[in-house]
């Protein structure tokens, strides 16, 4: 049995250490709204019509953000259907973040949130007898840049 040397432990407690100083943590993760409405058969060609928007809060190191998708169901040119949920982040900032408070509510914030939505849209639509609805990955740092 190998026992590693002391000096390198420590050195790999030190680095462990610094790098849980600052950052956000995750503290929740919730989908406090769902609506779907839909008038068709399930049979339908649909085309996807989405909308995202955030919302945030920020109260001492506590940071909420909303992450809200509204989606029109359209066949041929008619609107026969309608979903919108809301994911919900918590996320607590410790230390002197590296990153700036912007960056996280714009870019890392929504990308953490956003796979949730995409899973939830997908299996909602497959319980209601549609095809699948899959959103498309999203790069929210080109995003952000727009």
């Amino acid at each position: 049995m190998q026992v590693k040397e002391p000096t390198q432990w420590l050195l790999n407690s030190l680095k462990m250490e610094k790098i849980n100083k600052s950052g956000y943590k995750i503290l929740a993760i919730t989908i406090p709204k769902t609506i779907f409405e839909y008038e068709g058969t399930g049979q339908e060609e649909l085309e996807i019509n989405l909308n995202l928007s955030t919302s945030h809060q920020q109260h001492e190191s506590l940071v909420t953000l909303d992450l809200q998708a509204k989606i029109n169901l359209v066949e041929n040119q008619e609107n026969i259907g309608n979903i919108s949920v809301t994911v919900r982040g918590i996320f607590e900032k410790f230390g002197d973040a590296d990153l700036l408070f912007n960056d996280f509510i714009a870019v890392n914030a929504p990308a953490i949130l956003y796979p949730y939505l995409r899973e939830h849209l997908t299996s909602l639509s497959i319980k209601a007898g549609l095809s699948a609805i899959v959103l498309e990955p999203m790069n929210f740092t080109t995003l952000s840049k727009k």
